[in-house]
């Protein structure tokens, strides 16, 4: 539970540095985080990417959807965050 929680903080702490809708992430193990890329474009369904075991897929289902993974090379967590569109 307490990793989903840090996954989470982690999540809005990119959106709120970004308003794009895609924002490509990462996070280096001392809290800070470095947006490698933002913009437009939603090209990967994240949740089949999660179920293919390409990392860990979070949701609230209203605001965004993240894909999360470990680079062990790099000791990165990396985040592709889509935020969802709004009606």
């Amino acid at each position: 539970m307490r990793k989903e929680k840090e996954d989470l903080a982690d999540i809005q702490d990119a959106l709120g540095q970004s308003r794009s809708k895609r924002i490509l992430a990462s996070f280096d193990g001392k809290g800070r985080v470095h947006i490698a890329i933002s913009d437009g474009e939603r090209p990967t369904d994240l949740k089949a990417m999660a179920v293919a075991g390409h990392g860990e897929y979070y949701t609230d289902g209203k605001t965004y959807e993240a894909l999360i993974g470990y680079d062990i090379a790099a000791d990165t967590k990396n985040f592709v965050i889509y935020r969802l569109p709004r009606d």
